[in-house]
């Protein structure tokens, strides 16, 4: 990007003014401290415009705000900003209405470690639904509904239900028959927000759980969003109400019984696992050369080869923990896409079948 020395300079100093004033910095003392150099050298690159070397005024500036060399000298940060929060309204005001309307929602029990104590993992399947119609004080954000931890049964009756009241007599019918139920089951309220990049649905009940839903935004030529995966944060339900993440199914359409153990397969295609073959390949050398005639330890008591085994079995355990924890968890494009895929087929099933 070809850009004037001048131009850089101006750039520079507007944007340590703008980060200050995002990151409520009130002294250029705080700042430089920050920044790793003295309040002499900070004074000098906001009055004088002197460019400051990569090391450690650009590396800090990215490793502190998060904002490369060429943002720093080639943009203006905060008129960026405005602009990427204009775009942001501006694809809220032109896709949410892709997002209203009724949909079934698949989840595993927070009890259940995502179905896996379930011989079978569609047995361990959940469902609920997700209702969200137009807010009339903010057309921005749309409000949301939500029931968890259903029966698939429940939850078709339930979705058959709201479907006849929104045929009949709109939002307000299917609303207030959610707020009928919520002696029985618990009702989740909050809203949508749509960013160009994702949609973020959040619901509360009461002030006993918090459930934060993301999932990607596709831009695409149909009217309606038919579904996809999504990424869910909750309170975990049972005796210890902790934190729990887990991967959630969303349909417009209410699926057939016989689609659990797919659905099933996709939000556990991405439960973590960890590569253990080549640990697995050392305790399997260790057992032979303790138990192997002739071989090399053989000759240990059996009490010694107990505590070798245990000792090497935690290492390697301990190994196996370290080397995987911090991977990172991502739904990708291509799985979107292929639940994408299997919502569709459903569908066209379902329209012949009709």
């Amino acid at each position: 990007m070809s850009i004037s020395e001048a131009a850089a300079q101006k750039n520079l100093k507007n944007n340590l003014k703008y980060i200050m004033e995002e990151n409520r910095i009130t002294t250029r003392k705080e700042l430089a401290a920050s920044l790793d150099i003295s309040e002499p050298m900070l004074s000098r690159i906001m009055n004088d415009g002197q460019i400051p070397t990569m090391y450690p005024f650009f590396a800090m500036m990215n490793d502190k705000y998060g904002y490369t060399v060429e943002e720093c000298l080639f943009t203006d940060l905060a008129e960026m900003q405005r602009l990427q929060r204009q775009n942001d309204e501006g694809v809220s005001q032109r896709l949410l209405g892709r997002y209203l309307g009724l949909y079934q929602i698949y989840h595993f029990r927070t009890t259940s470690l995502k179905g896996r104590d379930i011989s079978e993992a569609g047995a361990g399947l959940r469902s609920g639904i997700l209702f969200i119609c137009r807010n009339p004080q903010n057309s921005s954000i749309h409000q949301a509904y939500a029931l968890f931890d259903l029966g698939t049964a429940e939850a078709d009756e339930i979705y058959s239900r709201i479907s006849d009241h929104l045929f009949k007599d709109g939002d307000d019918a299917a609303v207030a028959y959610l707020f009928s139920l919520r002696d029985d089951i618990h009702l989740y309220l909050g809203d949508l927000e749509i960013t160009s990049w994702q949609v973020f649905c959040n619901l509360r009940y009461d002030f006993k759980d918090r459930v934060t839903i993301m999932f990607h935004q596709v831009e695409g030529t149909s009217k309606d969003y038919i579904g996809s995966l999504a990424a869910m944060l909750s309170v975990s339900k049972g005796r210890m109400p902790m934190p729990c993440f887990q991967y959630l199914g969303i349909s417009r359409y209410s699926l057939a019984k016989e689609s659990n153990d797919v659905i099933s397969h996709y939000l556990l295609a991405k439960w973590p696992r960890t590569d253990s073959s080549s640990y697995l390949e050392e305790i399997a050398n260790l057992t032979e050369k303790l138990y192997s005639q002739g071989r090399e330890g053989s000759s240990r008591s059996d009490d010694e080869k107990h505590v070798m085994l245990l000792y090497y079995l935690d290492m390697v355990a301990n190994q196996a923990v370290e080397k995987n924890i911090r991977r990172l968890q991502l739904l990708t494009i291509e799985e979107d896409d292929a639940f994408y895929h299997f919502l569709r087929a459903c569908i066209n099933n379902r329209s012949r079948e009709a």
